[in-house]
């Protein structure tokens, strides 16, 4: 038997995350039928799409991802729910989530890479210059106004950095490319209000 190359590690890993999800779909459908209605709206991303040139499509508006689907490996907290963990990082102290509000590429799916922890490691299809200008528009449009890109480096990853709402809070969004898709690493500052 051969060793699983890093292509079979990001696919396995990938059809793990989309088990995981539905999983936790299928106990929040169970769940709802259990109690009462709960009364708060779901919340909603803005929409954004970077700049379109002749070569490059534009991109889908980001839509408002569904609770089992927000952020790696947790449920968004909703009002009553206590907030997740933070970690702290040699970039700083980080939530262990992001919360619905952040900005999402559409068809994007939760991933593991193990190259550390972060508040969303994402999946992308889209080139990774795509993903850098999609998130160079997104980000400002949700309230987080960019400071710095970053990037094309040598390996054509970019490095996208932003401000938050509250003093202290910084976002940054690091993109790598993976074959025709995009390892997108979010680090979501502890200083930023989560809800």
């Amino acid at each position: 038997m051969t060793p699983a190359g890093p292509l079979d590690r990001l696919r396995t890993a990938t059809l793990c995350a989309l088990i995981r999800a539905a999983l936790a779909l299928a106990v929040m459908v169970g769940a709802a039928g259990c109690g009462p209605a709960a009364s708060t709206p779901p919340a909603t991303l803005p929409t954004a799409s970077p700049p379109s040139s002749p070569q490059t499509p534009p991109a889908t508006p980001a839509t408002s991802p569904s609770p089992a689907t927000s952020a790696v490996g947790a449920a968004t907290p909703m009002s009553g729910q206590t907030l997740p963990a933070t970690t702290t990082t040699e970039w700083g102290p980080i939530w262990d989530d992001v919360p619905a509000r952040f900005p999402r590429m559409l068809a994007s799916e939760p991933t593991e890479t193990g190259a550390g922890p972060a508040s969303a490691v994402l999946i992308v299809a889209a080139r990774t210059a795509d993903a850098a200008a999609w998130y160079g528009s997104a980000l400002p449009a949700a309230g987080y106004p960019v400071e710095a890109t970053s990037g094309p480096y040598e390996d054509g990853g970019y490095v996208i950095d932003a401000t938050g709402p509250a003093r202290g809070c910084r976002v940054q969004v690091a993109l790598a490319k993976m074959g025709t898709a995009t390892i997108a690493t979010i680090l979501f500052g502890a200083a930023c209000p989560f809800r």
